[in-house]
């Protein structure tokens, strides 16, 4: 996976998005992005590890797997509510 500066800078920006099929209004403050592009996904995959893209493009918007996790945006801003069809592994 690669490192590269955004289109444009994210700062306080909120939306809403689908993490692992499940909906959350976050809050991004970030001018970088985590994308695909040319990484060891197929390895990531065959450990266990899941990637979640931002529909229609390379960027990771979140990852998790045995011992890791990690997101592109505040984990502090996603909302307490929960949804009923969304689940942990």
């Amino acid at each position: 996976m690669t490192v590269s500066r955004g289109k444009r800078p994210q700062q306080g920006m909120q939306r809403t998005i689908e993490v692992f099929d499940c909906p959350a209004t976050v809050g991004f403050s970030n001018s970088f992005s985590v994308r695909t592009g040319g990484g060891p996904v197929e390895a990531l995959h065959q450990v266990g590890v899941e990637l979640c893209p931002q529909p229609g493009t390379d960027e990771v918007l979140a990852l998790r797997g045995p011992g890791v996790a990690g997101v592109q945006f505040h984990p502090e801003s996603v909302s307490a509510a929960p949804v009923p069809s969304c689940s942990s592994p």
